[in-house]
């Protein structure tokens, strides 16, 4: 299905059973349906953690600042980087 949700809570239910890879390809069609959600990111970052791939695990923590970086220049163009 073509649902954000769906594929957040099947990834949710692979990383609960430390299935990190099945986990991975969850949020990543997650975060396809909808590049402005950061949790589906820190999510990732977490399976990445787990299976020691580190650099992995960083990047998506920064893409996940970015995309709240820009949400708040979005809802305030007054804040300045």
């Amino acid at each position: 299905p073509m649902v954000e949700r769906f594929w957040v809570r099947r990834g949710i239910a692979h990383q609960e059973n430390n299935e990190y890879p099945e986990a991975l390809a969850c949020y990543a069609v997650a975060s396809n349906l909808n590049t402005a959600n950061p949790l589906n990111n820190f999510f990732s970052a977490e399976c990445y953690a787990k299976i020691m791939d580190l650099a992995s695990a960083r990047a998506e923590i920064e893409t996940g600042k970015k995309i709240i970086q820009e949400q708040q220049l979005e809802d305030n163009p007054q804040i300045k980087h």
